[in-house]
């Protein structure tokens, strides 16, 4: 395990930390908001097996067409944001979302380094923080992640600081952050361990790792201590394809590398003690302790879709309306870089999984892909021993940014552009339904019997 500088040495300065954790934090255990509204749902067990030390929970190919059927209720417990809204808390740029037990809602827009917090009404309530170097200023911070007492912690990787803040007091601790430049590069940071170790990944960022015919970046997910700032890697995972074409930006020919587009990237999550892990490539999930080591293995019936015309039309448009709403003088070639949007490849197929979230309850969301021009989204809900307590139907063109407790927060976009939030709560439907059910342009056929 390599070790890199620690912003504090010696016993004094370990206890230190690990007293903030457990005083400002209540413990680095993950926050329990409760009973989840789909406990009492008959859940579909999951056929487990060992094979060697690892433990394989499997599925029945129809395990989601028995599911039970998840709905979320038509009028949104809160809805975040509009036209009308204080331009202080607008979410054009927001990339968080955290569900806090007593109904409020916490943003964070990397974008001017602000954090928003809504009542339960959906009214902003107060901005925290500022792009800037002071106390609570903020330069780069990573995802929030929630403990105990509805405190979050966020790592600023720009200020090098770990930060404790609640939504009425703000930051109410700090400790200093030094590391690696291997750890400044993560993106994201997925959760934290029982032990108090944070879960990095450089999931999605396009590096290039060349192979003999595709180019595919490599994600390395890391595990930081917050005590002693040691790193160890959990797994290095395949991440974003890649393809060669030509570009011929400003007339002069060029082979280039771009990720393929539609075709995914690794996924990353905490899921109770272990960090759970899933490729594009495969349609399983791994769960891996601190040490890195695979002891289980959660394998979901999905089916992958092919990538349709209808999916591509869809995808050019968007990249072309991104296009015409930027300045023009700040493209090296604004009309080649609309035949690249026009002509570069898809992928054939998309990914098994979109995204996997894991909410308060300790329920692992695992969130089917979302393809452009889907007019709806479903998850399925699975408990700690890989039993599927749910299968998740919404309707409507949003993205789901985080999961509650029988809740979930998802963004949506007019016509004109105007990012709202909503906090939908979720319900048993009276029915299960069928996958056609999710409001597609085509059917998704179904698993194989």
């Amino acid at each position: 395990m390599p070790t890199f500088s620690s912003c504090a040495t010696g016993s004094f300065a370990r206890a230190t930390v690990i007293a903030l954790l457990a005083i400002a934090c209540g413990g680095a255990e993950q926050a329990r908001d409760g009973s989840s509204t789909i406990a009492n749902a008959e859940p579909i067990e999951a056929a487990v097996r060992m094979d060697g030390g690892l433990t394989i929970m499997e599925h029945a190919a129809d395990a989601l067409e028995r599911a039970p059927r998840l709905v979320t209720e038509p009028v949104p417990m809160a809805t975040i944001g509009g036209m009308d809204g204080d331009p202080r808390f607008d979410l054009t740029r927001v990339s968080y979302a955290v569900p806090l037990s007593d109904g409020r809602v916490a943003t964070f827009a990397r974008v001017g380094n602000r954090v928003l917090i809504f009542g339960r009404d959906g009214r902003g309530e107060r901005v925290i923080g500022q792009t800037g170097k002071g106390p609570g200023d903020w330069m780069r911070f990573g995802d929030p992640i929630r403990l105990r007492g509805d405190t979050l912690l966020v790592v600023d990787f720009g200020n090098q600081r770990l930060n404790w803040m609640t939504a009425d007091r703000g930051v109410v601790r700090n400790a200093p952050l030094t590391i690696s430049g291997e750890v400044m590069g993560m993106s994201s940071v997925a959760g934290l361990l029982p032990d108090g170790q944070a879960v990095m990944s450089s999931a999605g960022v396009w590096g290039g790792h060349q192979t003999d015919s595709l180019q595919r970046s490599l994600a390395r997910v890391v595990s930081l201590d917050l005590a002693d700032m040691t790193v160890r890697t959990l797994a290095v995972l395949p991440d974003l394809k890649g393809v060669q074409y030509e570009t011929r930006y400003r007339g002069r020919p060029r082979t280039d590398w771009q990720p393929l587009r539609l075709a995914g990237w690794a996924l990353v999550t905490v899921w109770d003690s272990a960090a759970a892990l899933a490729t594009a490539e495969t349609p399983w999930i791994e769960l891996r302790n601190a040490q890195g080591q695979v002891r289980a293995r959660l394998q979901v019936p999905v089916v992958r879709r092919a990538v349709t015309t209808a999916m591509r039309e869809a995808r050019i448009a968007t990249e072309l309306e991104v296009m015409s709403c930027a300045r023009s003088e700040g493209m090296i070639d604004p009309e080649e870089s609309r035949r690249v949007a026009r002509e570069a490849p898809f992928a054939d197929t998309l990914p098994p999984f979109g995204n996997l979230m894991t909410s308060s309850d300790g329920t692992l969301w695992v969130v089917d892909v979302i393809a452009p021009g889907d007019r709806a989204w479903t998850a399925t809900a699975f408990r700690k021993d890989g039993a599927i307590v749910g299968r998740l139907y919404v309707s409507g063109r949003s993205t789901p940014m985080a999961f509650g407790d029988g809740r979930v927060v998802v963004r949506a976009e007019d016509e004109s552009g105007v990012v709202t939030l909503q906090v939908l709560k979720i319900q048993r439907a009276s029915t299960h339904g069928s996958e056609s059910d999710r409001g597609r342009t085509k059917a998704v056929p179904q698993p194989p019997r």
